[in-house]
């Protein structure tokens, strides 16, 4: 790989890590350890790349974004092999879809470098179904879902609330104003957003109010398979 393009990608990385939040989703700092080969999934703009590059602290990673267009073209084994090459511990590929054949690359790529990380990310979920075929039992899949009302509190107050355990009769927590006005935030960030709240949402009784701050959908443990 030129060094000019190397450069080029170290330096938009370490951009990005400076801009990095101070307060991030708790769904990307509640994981404690990344598997080696990780196939992250989500909505556009759920947080994907700030997860990756998080986790990336404390290693010789190399992020970069397949659309980035000092690469487009480049064969994407030819250049993560570069990278390897150059003593990197791994890499971090967001917009993978964007990288020609890149199934039949990443496949190549898990068998040749067995040691290295790799840990791709997408937003076309669709594209990802597509190539998981020829991916199976090679990587481990994340999805990573839309932000909870739990997260959202986090984000705003700097309070951690405790998850709600399905069968529980009583709530950690109970609804007082101050909630009530954080969640009429969060509803008209949903809908600004056009994301859809599910049933469970509905805010007219406090009791399912409270509920959904420990039942959004990024309470549960996050959906992990082998693709």
């Amino acid at each position: 790989m030129n060094t000019n393009i190397l450069q080029t990608l170290v330096t938009a990385m370490q951009r990005r890590l400076a801009a990095l939040p101070q307060r991030l989703r708790p769904f990307t700092t509640e994981f404690d350890e990344l598997p080696k080969n990780l196939m992250l999934t989500g909505a556009r703009g759920c947080g994907k790349s700030t997860f990756l590059l998080h986790h990336s602290q404390g290693r010789r990673l190399l992020y970069f974004s397949a659309d980035n267009p000092k690469i487009i073209g480049e064969p994407l084994y030819d250049l993560v092999s570069s990278v390897f090459m150059l003593g990197y511990e791994g890499v971090i590929i967001d917009e993978i879809h964007y990288a020609s054949n890149w199934s039949i690359h990443l496949k190549a790529l898990y068998d040749d470098y067995p040691g290295k990380i790799i840990w791709i990310s997408d937003s076309s979920s669709l594209v990802l179904r597509d190539g998981k075929a020829d991916l199976s039992r090679r990587y481990v899949a994340i999805q990573m879902p839309l932000m909870s009302f739990r997260e959202f509190l986090y984000l705003e107050t700097g309070q951690i609330y405790p998850k709600y355990k399905l069968g529980d009769t009583i709530l950690p927590t109970q609804p007082d104003a101050e909630l009530l006005n954080h969640f009429l935030n969060y509803r008209s960030y949903v809908l600004s957003t056009k994301r859809k709240i599910s049933k469970h949402v509905t805010w007219l009784s406090s009791t399912k109010f409270s509920i959904t701050i420990y039942r959004s959908s990024c309470l549960a443990f996050p959906k992990t398979t082998y693709v």
